[in-house]
């Protein structure tokens, strides 16, 4: 309380820095999706593949990510929605496997451009 007896109302600011959870509950194909560039901004956490971003749990995250982190699976991921348009890697489909992706242009996918993706069976790519 302060001095008059009013109460007093503080925040901290921290340097938070995302770390890979452990990974002996992680389910198969998981990803958590991250609207600004090094983990920042809105969060999805999408354990299987979605044909459509745009209507993700009545909260719209079409073309809004910027980086994320692949806890289980190998991902593929497309421009369009219903798995249209894949983003390609030497002329196939991008896939991705477990790591963390702090900037989508760094792997052939364009800032704020994703609208659906799906776990595959094939091996990472890039």
């Amino acid at each position: 309380a302060y001095s008059t007896g009013a109460s007093v109302n503080c925040f901290f600011v921290t340097n938070y820095v995302f770390r890979m959870p452990p990974t002996g509950s992680v389910s198969l194909g998981r990803i958590l999706l991250f609207e600004d560039r090094d983990f920042g901004g809105r969060l999805k956490d999408i354990e299987t593949a979605y044909p459509d971003l745009g209507t993700y749990q009545n909260a719209n995250f079409d073309d809004r990510t910027s980086s994320f982190v692949i806890l289980s699976g190998n991902w593929s991921f497309f421009q369009g929605p219903r798995f249209e348009q894949p983003f390609l890697h030497d002329g196939k489909p991008l896939v991705l496997g477990p790591g963390s992706y702090s900037w989508v242009e760094d792997y052939g996918i364009r800032n704020d451009d994703l609208s659906s993706l799906k776990v595959v069976t094939g091996p990472p790519n890039p």
